[in-house]
């Protein structure tokens, strides 16, 4: 009934007692796709409470707020992505579906923010890219080597 359907997984682990999360060995989002192997599993809009989803398109985009996506069918990844950009959305490709553990954590980290520090459902998360430092940088720090860290983020 689901196979080669794009199934999104917007669900995120209970919050467990005094924030005591045990380590993440798999995501709900890999657990999913292995309990529905035929579909096309994306991990995306869990980074925000359900009222954002109230939200006309305007302050949307205005905010930049950020669905972070992952998905190891590339197709189902970019659908999800213009799927968040036609309704407001910034979209942030995360890769493969095995990243849906860090996006999961960012999930919860939202719900803290939301809950723990008492601050209103409509508190999100943007990631948003600024332009390369100038000439002159704080504290005098020196330009940093961006191919070495890409490539240990690749590995």
């Amino acid at each position: 009934m689901l196979s080669g359907k794009i199934l999104i997984d917007c669900n995120n682990f209970e919050i467990p007692e005094g924030f005591e999360f045990a380590p993440i060995v798999q995501s709900l989002a890999e657990k999913l796709a292995s309990e529905v192997p035929k579909a096309r599993v994306v991990k995306a809009f869990n980074t925000m409470a359900q009222e954002i989803f109230e939200l006309a398109p305007s302050p949307l985009k205005d905010y930049q707020v950020s669905v972070f996506v992952c998905a190891d069918d590339a197709e189902a990844r970019k659908a999800v992505m213009q799927l968040a950009k036609d309704i407001g959305f910034a979209s942030v490709d995360c890769g493969e579906l095995r990243h849906a553990r860090l996006v999961e954590g960012l999930g919860d980290f939202i719900r803290f923010m939301i809950g723990g520090q008492l601050q209103n459902p409509y508190a999100t998360l943007s990631v948003n890219l600024l332009p390369p430092a100038s000439e002159q940088r704080l504290g005098g720090r020196q330009p940093s080597n961006l191919s070495s860290m890409r490539r240990a983020h690749a590995v």
